[in-house]
């Protein structure tokens, strides 16, 4: 390839140096371009730890579970499993220093799934903000929902939509 390329440069048309320097430099700037992404796409707040996405599960209506023991969890993942085979695993989470937030975004066309973050804290409250995905165009009908983990905290966790 360098070959190929100081040929080129070397060659005397102008008009073929112009078309290697772009394309040199259209490959550099995409491989910057997904780093960017990338950076972006990481939470401000480490807090609040995604665990599980999926696409069909959730409940039929938008809703919130903070659950606080295992026996709920599994009691989650088994109405979930009950028409899966194989059932998605049920994640191991230490409810002795964590606690489990799921948020079902009811059911949507599409396949945007819905997402929490911490929007303020105050010294009695937590709040989350859900971010309901708007509905996108297609011919499926998902019930997705999102498993999140926090570390325990005594404040009031209140969840306020878009």
């Amino acid at each position: 390839m360098k070959k190929h390329i100081k040929v080129v440069l070397k060659s005397r048309t102008v008009k073929s140096r112009v078309i290697v320097l772009c394309g040199v430099l259209g490959i550099l700037l995409s491989c910057n371009a997904q780093k960017n992404t990338q950076k972006n796409a990481a939470s401000d707040d480490d807090r609040l730890t995604l665990i599980l996405q999926d696409n069909y599960g959730g409940s039929d209506s938008t809703e919130v579970l903070i659950i606080k023991d295992t026996k709920r969890l599994q009691s989650f993942f088994a109405e979930i499993n009950r028409t899966r085979k194989p059932g998605l695993p049920v994640p191991k989470i230490d409810f002795d220093q964590e606690i489990a937030i799921i948020f079902c975004g009811g059911l949507q066309r599409g396949n945007a799934t819905p997402e929490l973050s911490i929007l303020e804290e105050s010294p009695t409250t937590l709040v989350l903000r859900s971010n309901k995905p708007k509905q996108t165009s297609g011919t499926a009908i998902i019930s997705p929902f999102s498993l999140y983990t926090l570390p325990i905290t005594q404040k009031e966790i209140v969840v306020k939509g878009e």
